[in-house]
């Protein structure tokens, strides 16, 4: 899994640069460079989801990008909890 480059993608996703991502984490920003530039990265469990909470993105999407987005694949959403989408929305087909 590609971890490293999930986050990196997370990053852009969530427009977060590595200065705000330390601040939301509590982290110090050489530690966030240093995750951000290791293609080796193998976090745990806990600083996937600290990191996920912090960037305000879905860690299951986080996740299936790290085992499937990184090959040139597109992960799928994550249905069970889908995100709204705000450029395009669903238009309400309810008459009153």
């Amino acid at each position: 899994m590609q971890f490293q480059e999930a986050l990196v993608w997370a990053m852009q996703e969530s427009k977060v640069d590595e200065t705000l991502l330390a601040a939301r984490t509590g982290s110090n920003p050489r530690w966030i460079t240093e995750i951000t530039t290791n293609p080796d990265w193998r976090p745990k469990l806990d600083t996937i989801l600290r990191l996920c909470h912090a960037l305000r993105f879905n860690v299951l999407t986080f996740l299936d990008y790290a085992e499937v987005g990184s090959r040139g694949q597109h992960p799928t959403p994550n249905t069970q909890h889908p995100t709204p989408n705000t450029q395009h929305p669903t238009p309400n087909t309810q008459q009153h």
